[in-house]
């Protein structure tokens, strides 16, 4: 038989946690860089179009020239970045912690579910799935951080796609006209919520 007096916020949580991990999902697999658009004149519109333009953007697995409908221009991070390899092995980095987040995520929904049913038990190692969670975002967005507003490896060179003028260099995203993405974004929503699901967790 379930308990009663911590229900709500035993169900809270289980479908925050939910969401998180739909978040880290989209987050993981979305744009970290995207280009900025031609039109940036301040209005709605531009910013809407800067948002969710289809144009190139760069993801933690590789680059792509159509964002949202295209395929990716080389095989994967390690091909994309192989004349930054530092760049390199922070992106590859942020990929392995970004599937360690999904993992601890879906086992805390796992666990979760136990919870609700009174298994008190389990609240103490969500606690520490939660942490673990929180470590592992906080380093993979932190890591996009650094590649956005510093230069690793500033004298490569690399191919943002198959067009051989299509190029990026090893300096910081920021300074080569590209803005943060969709998938960044998000995975800072997924960490910021994750650590306000653990105060849930505190009270249940």
């Amino acid at each position: 038989m379930c308990c009663k007096e911590s229900r709500v916020s035993s169900i809270t949580y289980v479908v925050l946690e939910f969401i998180i991990l739909i978040l880290i999902l989209f987050g993981t697999a979305f744009d970290q860089y995207r280009l900025k658009s031609q039109n940036s004149n301040g209005s709605v519109a531009a910013v809407v179009e800067n948002a969710f333009n289809n144009g190139n953007c760069v993801t933690l697995w590789g680059a792509k020239q159509q964002c949202y409908t295209g395929g990716y221009s080389l095989n994967g991070t390690k091909a994309f970045w192989d004349n930054c390899p530092e760049r390199q092995r922070q992106f590859r980095a942020a990929e392995v912690l970004s599937i360690a987040s999904v993992g601890l995520v879906a086992l805390s929904v796992v666990c979760g579910i136990l919870f609700l049913c009174c298994c008190t038990c389990v609240r103490y190692f969500l606690f520490v799935l939660g942490l673990l969670n929180f470590a592992t975002l906080c380093v993979t967005w932190a890591l996009v951080v650094d590649g956005f507003i510093g230069a690793q490896d500033s004298d490569g060179v690399v191919r943002a796609s198959q067009d051989a003028n299509d190029t990026l260099t090893c300096a910081a995203m920021n300074s080569q006209d590209y803005r943060y993405g969709v998938g960044f974004c998000l995975l800072v929503a997924g960490w910021g919520l994750q650590f306000f699901n653990g105060i849930i967790l505190i009270a249940c």
